[in-house]
């Protein structure tokens, strides 16, 4: 409290200053423009620092799907054309399973599991990371999607096992399959001429 009032008081001392004496230069002024000069560099720099944010996030948002209606018709597309799921526990992990979407119901997605994979009954509530990929629009190049979901029950129907998972709420555009790229070097290229 007592340093509000010392900051108050200095504050009223300063506007008196300027009211009752000409305008020049004293050291109190010379460190109050200072003071202003570094507290409105501040401020610029953090107001630019959120534009950039928030120029970022614009940038990303083109790569996630979000709108129900866009993921459930890629769902869709992906159910109809039959694609490969790619399921695993992990999202670092790179063992995965094939398996394929056979249903999608208002809150969830049916996937059919390969026969040699028998799911357990603690897979219930595990979170799963999917990757599949569709035909782009008109047939053209395949599209990449990514999500993540949690496991809502496992069952089976004539031999055949399935896990329901929830409907996702997001589908990123993202490719599993990066760590295949080969980073080239100089070196490389040298071998490869030798083998030749």
């Amino acid at each position: 409290m007592n340093s509000l009032f010392l900051i108050k008081n200095y504050l009223i001392q300063i506007s008196e200053g300027f009211t009752n004496q000409k305008w020049g230069l004293t050291n109190t002024t010379i460190i109050i423009l200072i003071i202003l000069i570094i507290f409105t560099s501040v401020l610029l720099y953090f107001f630019q620092k959120r534009i950039k944010g928030a120029k970022k996030d614009i940038e990303e948002q083109p790569f996630i799907k979000k709108n129900p209606k866009e993921i459930r018709d890629i769902l869709n597309n992906a159910l109809e054309n039959r694609s490969k799921f790619e399921l695993s526990f992990s999202e670092a992990h790179k063992l995965s399973s094939n398996c394929t979407l056979s249903n999608i119901t208002k809150n969830s997605l049916e996937l059919e599991l390969p026969l040699n994979i028998i799911p357990k009954s603690s897979w219930k509530n595990r979170k799963v990371y999917i990757y599949f990929s569709v035909r782009g629009d008109k047939g053209g190049n395949r599209l990449y999607y990514f999500f993540s979901s949690e496991i809502l029950s496992v069952f089976s129907k004539k031999n055949i096992n399935y896990l329901s998972i929830n409907f996702p709420c997001f589908l990123e555009l993202k490719q599993r399959r990066r760590y295949f790229r080969i980073n080239v070097t100089n070196k490389d290229f040298d071998r490869l001429i030798f083998i030749f």
